[in-house]
């Protein structure tokens, strides 16, 4: 054997691959300014991926399982809950990236990645930068249904 030369089962080239995805697209404790430590979530991951594998490796079920994460953007002030989901299959030796859940205050949003034409991970900027508008959409709702209540209420008093 040369030296240097690193046997990659099947299982790890499909975790490098989806942890690599991860790192393009921005979901890292680093880019996300976590508070957890560096490699939670690959770890986290590993552990759920691994258990899907032992939990169904003489039956053919297509398990699903999830790994979050916790960013923080604009100077810490936005809290935003990222959940990742994946199907796990076991007859296909395949995983896929199901749908991606993220969550700011009162607004989540969901991308569902399998049915989507590119089954592509949106980045986590783009992610953060939809539930902000989602969010001021939101509070603006909010103070209009607010007024309009105001409004007739004062109606009905007259």
């Amino acid at each position: 054997m040369k030296k240097g030369f690193e046997i990659t089962t099947r299982f790890q080239a499909i975790f490098n691959e989806q942890s690599f995805q991860l790192y393009l697209k921005g979901y890292t404790e680093k880019v996300l300014n976590s508070r957890t430590f560096e490699g939670t979530l690959k770890n986290q991951f590993l552990a759920a991926f691994e258990t899907a594998i032992k939990d169904n490796l003489w039956v053919y079920q297509q398990p699903e399982f999830s790994v979050s994460i916790t960013g923080y953007f604009t100077r810490s002030k936005d809290e935003v809950q990222f959940t990742l989901k994946y199907i796990w299959n076991p007859e296909n030796i395949s995983l896929k990236l199901n749908s991606l859940v993220a969550s700011m205050d009162d607004v989540t949003k969901e991308y569902n990645i399998i049915n989507h034409p590119s089954h592509d991970l949106p980045f986590v900027s783009k992610v953060y930068y939809e539930l902000l508008k989602l969010s001021k959409a939101e509070v603006l709702r909010t103070a209009i249904n607010s007024t309009e209540s105001k409004q007739k209420q004062k109606s009905v008093k007259r």
